[in-house]
């Protein structure tokens, strides 16, 4: 999920403006990116707990924008969201994702055509997102930003 807001307003000295405000855009993206993580872990299924334990957040000021992310880092976080193999084909009910490795219309894993049966998809992330939609703009608005 990606919230943005632009505007052509430039003032002489942005520096000091970023100064004021970077600070609080920081803390709000964290405790925003913290809601929906705290979302994504209640929802995502659970085997041995590894993928839920795994799921943390990432804050970075990169030029003049700040990104906030959920990050599953257990190998297995993907195949569980998109779903693997034959059986995992066109169960994700989101948009599958354009770019990265091995993003090629969808998690269809047949090497050498064995016909890998695989799993069904179980989204977590997506949905956690959006679950935690309320949550993520009253993190903004408590730091002072109107969305």
């Amino acid at each position: 999920m990606n919230i943005r807001a632009t505007s052509d307003f430039i003032p002489a000295d942005i520096s000091r403006l970023e100064q004021l405000i970077a600070p609080k855009l920081i803390a709000a993206t964290q405790a925003a990116s913290d809601a929906a993580a705290s979302e994504v872990r209640a929802i995502v299924p659970v085997r041995t707990g590894e993928l839920r334990e795994s799921i943390g957040t990432q804050v970075q000021w990169i030029g003049r924008a700040v990104n906030g992310y959920i990050i599953a880092r257990a190998k297995h976080a993907g195949f569980v969201e998109f779903g693997t193999g034959l059986t995992g084909q066109g169960t994700y009910s989101y948009d599958l994702p354009t770019q990265g490795v091995p993003f090629t219309g969808g998690w269809v894993y047949d090497y050498k055509q064995q016909n890998w049966h695989g799993m069904i998809a179980q989204p977590y992330m997506r949905p956690g997102l959006d679950n935690a939609r309320g949550a993520i703009l009253a993190a903004y608005e408590a730091a002072g930003f109107a969305v």
